[in-house]
């Protein structure tokens, strides 16, 4: 276990390390660096936020996003969308219309508007009537519609229209 604990820290740019504890035994402790929204690889501009209750939705979009380049944040559920929207400036914001955790996806949107920032937002449909039942859209900071089954092509037009390519390593 604890060869396990040190690869992982040190995987992070961490150290960990033990010495003797007064009264007999051992003290171990481990140290990691703090990290900036702008110290990320991608250099912030271009992470995007996913938030989908569906397991198998959310881990085909995940995907679909890294394997071109973004770095991708998943969220079950309203609540850990909270914690990430306080933690990360976000570009993309793709949200379930349909989430379990409130009752109005679009009263979420409203509460969180002073977190997102510039971040655009593509609403995930399960649907294509759910798309009606938002009035004024744009005004929300609905940039897109997206069904949840998309093509990886569709997905990377919406993305990529919204926000724009992924930067490469060396834009970043």
């Amino acid at each position: 276990g604890l060869a396990i604990c040190k690869r992982l820290i040190e995987m992070m740019q961490g150290r960990v390390g033990f010495g003797d504890r007064e009264g007999g035994g051992t003290e171990f402790w481990f140290e990691l660096p703090l990290m900036k929204p702008e110290d990320e690889e991608t250099g912030g501009a271009q992470r995007i936020l996913l938030t989908e209750h569906d397991t198998v939705a959310s881990e085909y979009m995940a995907m679909v996003l890294e394997k071109a380049g973004y770095a991708v944040d998943t969220a079950p559920d309203a609540s850990t969308s909270r914690a990430l929207l306080g933690r990360w400036q976000y570009a993309l914001w793709m949200v379930d219309r349909n989430l379990r955790d409130v009752d109005d996806t679009v009263g979420l949107i409203a509460e969180m508007h002073h977190r997102l920032g510039d971040a655009k937002i593509v609403m995930l449909m399960s649907l294509r009537s759910e798309q009606t039942t938002v009035e004024e859209p744009e005004k929300h900071g609905i940039v897109a519609w997206l069904m949840k089954n998309e093509a990886r092509q569709r997905v990377m037009e919406v993305v990529e229209g919204a926000i724009g390519p992924a930067l490469s390593r060396s834009e970043a």
